[in-house]
């Protein structure tokens, strides 16, 4: 990405954070975990980076920016030592985990934007292994908009979870975690290409 997309998108982030709807919900997360707060704005940044790519106006790119700001509220109801362990989770802690995109809907229930609350409970059912709901529909190919396996028919909806699936994924690959160093780029690709079943074209963006 250019440094042109990266100040444009810093830039569009930050006219959403001025939005109280999004402001005093990111402030809550901010108080459970800074990590996951952190990870929520960097998530968006690269968000927007990638809409910026595919050429997305500046409203279409206001509300990609709360997806990737809001995408993981529902940890407020993960438990702090879960989310900082620096070992590996047992099942019942992976359960745990595996809660928080159903609990970010349930979080984001009265925000007014609807495309936010359905990335967020989305937004890891675009990879190997989904959660909340189990899916093995592969989504790469030509027919994905024809996919009946999925939650919406809504065209931003779709495209816009994968979007932040992968921003989402890319930047928990990329950054040092609580039980892991940060993964060199080369690894993050090759994690990446193998494990999320979105559109290659939002892959190639992020990764090249």
């Amino acid at each position: 990405m250019s440094l042109t997309r990266k100040i444009q998108a810093v830039q569009t982030i930050r006219t959403v954070l001025s939005l109280n709807d999004v402001s005093d919900r990111l402030t809550q997360l901010k108080m459970h975990h800074l990590d996951s707060y952190k990870h929520s704005i960097r998530s968006a940044i690269k968000g927007v980076e990638i809409g910026l790519e595919l050429g997305y106006n500046s409203e279409e790119l206001k509300i990609l920016a709360a997806c990737g700001q809001l995408h993981d509220m529902g940890k407020i109801r993960v438990p702090e030592y879960i989310l900082d362990k620096q070992s590996e989770l047992t099942n019942q802690e992976k359960q745990i985990i595996e809660t928080h995109p159903r609990y970010s809907l349930i979080e984001l229930s009265k925000l007014e934007i609807p495309i936010v609350r359905e990335c967020s409970v989305q937004h890891h059912e675009w990879q190997n292994n989904s959660y909340p709901r189990k899916t093995k529909v592969d989504r790469r190919g030509p027919n994905r908009d024809k996919d009946s396996d999925r939650r919406s028919d809504n065209k931003i909806i779709i495209d816009f979870s994968q979007i932040i699936a992968v921003a989402d994924h890319f930047d928990a690959l990329s950054k040092k975690r609580s039980y892991r160093e940060k993964l060199p780029i080369e690894i993050v690709r090759k994690i990446m290409y193998q494990q999320m079943t979105v559109n290659p074209e939002y892959l190639n963006i992020a990764l090249n």
